[in-house]
């Protein structure tokens, strides 16, 4: 699935803003519907799969608004809190809305720990690209990777950020 990001972007627009705060796109559940719907055939066999998000920024640097990731090994295999995706036609009504079912597609969002290391890429060009793991299925160390993006005012040079991503399925046979 490919996101077109751009700082400051708004409702209705064909770019969509940087995803603040600190997160997992997929859930190991949904992780394995996303592979199953991936395959390149039915009777496909595989032995091992990662998603895998590929982001390049596409302005120039430095950017108002980088990302940044979060060393996977520093991640407690028990860390997140589920945060479901809704995918409805038009905004529901949000006092009667369904709590989300953790079976179902969603992330994980994190929050503070002094454990989790950081790094963030205010400086990436377009002729750069980071990989990062948002599953792998061996979940051995650092078998995810929170990333988030955050408002650098430290920069009064910085550029709008515009940057595109695509998340990817890789499997081992």
């Amino acid at each position: 699935m490919p996101y077109h990001r751009r700082t400051g972007a708004a409702a209705g627009e064909e770019t969509q803003p940087p995803g603040i705060g600190a997160h997992v796109d997929i859930t190991p559940n949904h992780a394995l519907t996303v592979a199953k719907e991936h395959l390149p055939s039915p009777d496909y066999k595989y032995s091992r799969f990662a998603a895998i998000n590929v982001w390049r920024a596409l302005s120039k640097p430095p950017h108002d608004c980088p990302l940044a990731v979060c060393d996977g090994r520093s991640v407690p295999a028990d860390a997140g809190v589920f945060n479901g995706i809704g995918f409805v036609d038009k905004i529901p009504d949000l006092d009667n809305v369904e709590a989300p079912d953790e079976m179902g597609p969603g992330g994980h969002i994190f929050t503070y720990d002094p454990r989790l290391r950081w790094y963030y890429f205010s400086d990436q060009t377009r002729d750069e690209a980071l990989l990062f793991k948002l599953f792998d299925s061996a979940r051995t160390e650092g078998w995810r990777c929170p990333h988030a993006a955050f408002y650098d005012t430290t920069r009064p040079d910085a550029n709008t950020r515009e940057s595109y991503e695509i998340r990817t399925v890789c499997y081992w046979k």
